[in-house]
């Protein structure tokens, strides 16, 4: 059995099934954009991830670096103390002595 269809609708269905291709090639264009964003990302976040590991390895050696310098500044600091004591020890005798009046 056959339906009639009104002008109005089959105009309607004309232009819904004359825009399908556009919609089916705008789907294409937008999901090719999809994957290169999504390539761009995993990129990105690959680079990222590199950077970080830098950064902590970047940080791990700084700290190490200075831990020794910390290390060296307290031993030079010891030394020093110990000479001032010693140079102390030896030039206070050296004061007690009388100095004649002139």
């Amino acid at each position: 059995m056959f339906r009639i269809i009104s002008t109005a609708r089959l105009t309607e269905l004309d232009n819904l099934a004359s825009a399908f291709p556009m919609v089916h090639a705008k789907c294409d264009r937008l999901e090719k954009e999809l994957e290169e964003e999504q390539q761009r990302t995993e990129e990105l976040t690959a680079a990222a991830g590199r950077d970080a590991a830098r950064f902590h390895q970047e940080a791990t050696d700084l700290r190490e670096r200075t831990a020794v310098e910390v290390e060296e500044a307290r031993g030079s600091a010891l030394r020093t103390r110990q000479h001032a004591e010693t140079c102390r020890t030896v030039t206070l005798p050296a004061q007690r002595i009388p100095v004649p009046a002139a």
